[in-house]
This record gives C-alpha cells, sequence and structure tokens, in this order.
C-alpha cells in the first residue's frame, strides 16, 4: 500500500493529547482481519472481493484512545472497479445501519449521514459517513469514518475502552475526511 494512501498522523483524531506514529510504518497485510466495524457490531464478515489491502494498528489498550486504518483498492478500470467497491461500501453501510439489531444494547449516532457526498473529493465517486458507536456495557466507544472513493474504501476508527484518560477532542468529521479521502485520487485513479 503506497504511503501516501494513509491518513497523515497528524490529523487523526485525538493526535494533540497522545500523538500518532506514521500510519505507512505500521501497515501490514489484512489477511484473515477485517474492517473494525464488523466487530463492533457483532457482524459476520463479509468476504472482500480480491484487491489490495492493509491496514495499521496503534492500540493503546483499555482507558486510552487506539486508532486503526483499513484501505482496500480494487486495480484495474475505476468505473468497473468502483462498482465492486461500491457494492463492500454498500455491505458495511447496512452493517453500520443495523448496529444496534445485530449488536443489542449498543447506541449508535450518526455523526455524518449515510452516502454523504465527499466535499474534499472533487473528481469520481465519493460517499462518506462517520458515526459513535457505544458498546452495550458502556465499556468502550468508538468513532467509525468508513469513506468509498472512486475504487478504494477505506475504514478509520478511533475507540477507547474503558473510561479514556482524555476527553473526545471532538475533531469535525469534514476534517477527518478531508484528510483521508482525496490522496486517494492522487494515489489511484478515481
Amino acid at each position: 500500500m503506497p504511503a501516501a494512501a494513509w491518513i497523515s498522523a497528524d490529523q487523526i483524531p485525538q493526535n494533540s493529547d497522545q500523538p500518532w506514529p506514521n500510519f505507512s510504518d505500521r501497515a501490514e497485510p489484512l489477511g484473515t482481519n477485517t474492517f473494525r466495524l464488523y466487530g463492533l457490531c457483532g457482524a459476520t464478515p463479509s468476504p472482500i472481493a480480491n484487491g489490495d489491502n492493509a491496514r495499521a494498528v496503534v492500540d493503546n489498550g483499555d482507558g486510552h484512545w487506539s486508532a486503526e486504518q483499513v484501505i482496500v483498492h480494487y486495480p484495474g478500470d475505476p468505473w468497473t472497479m468502483g462498482q465492486t467497491a461500491s457494492l463492500d461500501a454498500a455491505n458495511l453501510q447496512n452493517v453500520l445501519t443495523q448496529c444496534t439489531s445485530t449488536a443489542p444494547g449498543t447506541t449508535l449516532q450518526f455523526t455524518t449521514p449515510v452516502s454523504s457526498r465527499c466535499p474534499s473529493v472533487t473528481r469520481g465517486g465519493c460517499h462518506q459517513v462517520a458515526a459513535e458507536i457505544r458498546s452495550a456495557d458502556g465499556q468502550s466507544t468508538a468513532h467509525v469514518y468508513l469513506a468509498n472513493v472512486g475504487s478504494t474504501i477505506t475504514e478509520l476508527t478511533v475507540w477507547a475502552g474503558g473510561t479514556p484518560s482524555s476527553p473526545w477532542a471532538g475533531t469535525a468529521d469534514e476534517d477527518v475526511f478531508a484528510a483521508m479521502n482525496p490522496q486517494l485520487c492522487t494515489v489511484w485513479e478515481c
């Protein structure tokens, strides 16, 4: 996965309280792992079509904010592979909208509505959604940013187990997406 595809560490929420390392230095193949959203919502992971994929994880343990970005890119004709990415993104959006059903007691608050257009991407297709997910037992909080940019899907999750040592800084979703989405159209054609 090209280094330029990853969100800049200083643009990840909570960076002012606990600086993040460079995600490109932590990138590894997705392997049997999948999008974090499936685990947060107690959903069965759907298989990912054959695409280039990687994830970068910084797990700081309970009481601290942790972060993960997953990138799945479908190489080939941008229009054709964009359709494949759109199908996978629609599945992920369905997992998110059904989260309170598949993980009873979980609370879900959309902070950017499902299928919102991407103002930070001026060409190609781009849709994004963001939400806060709280576990039923109140022991974990996650902020999920999901985008389908051309023939690429990216998910950024910032979460904390227990009571985090620093409160959520309230980074605006549009700022996170503006740091996460546009470079995907620079790395790959949208």
